[in-house]
């Protein structure tokens, strides 16, 4: 009869450890998207095609080609290469030049 008891306490109180879990990790994930929610509408597309990091975009094309420097040293390769391209798309013929180099030189693109 102890036995029976002691095994019905114990089977509770997992269940109510179980559904506190539940609870938190489904309030977890709500916040989370909330989250991702708000973040995507406050940053710009880089250009809205699949397959290019979403990331906001400097007006600036010296502004893109100095954060894509600086993603690159940071290991955000595809961010980095992402705006690397937007400053030689749309920066001047330095800017532009600077942006084909250091393209050419991570394997991106080759120049003729």
């Amino acid at each position: 009869m102890d036995v029976c008891v002691c095994m019905a306490v114990f089977i509770i109180i997992l269940v109510v450890i179980i559904v506190m879990i539940r609870r938190q990790s489904s309030e977890d994930s709500k916040l989370d998207s909330v989250d991702l929610a708000d973040r995507a509408n406050s940053t710009q597309s880089l250009s809205g095609k699949e397959g290019i990091p979403d990331i906001k975009i400097p007006s600036d094309p010296q502004m893109a080609l100095a954060q894509g420097r600086l993603l690159l040293v940071q290991d955000r390769r595809a961010e980095g290469v992402a705006l690397l391209i937007h400053a030689l798309r749309e920066g001047p013929p330095d800017v532009s030049q600077e942006a084909s180099h250091l393209l050419e030189e991570l394997g991106e693109i080759e120049t003729f």
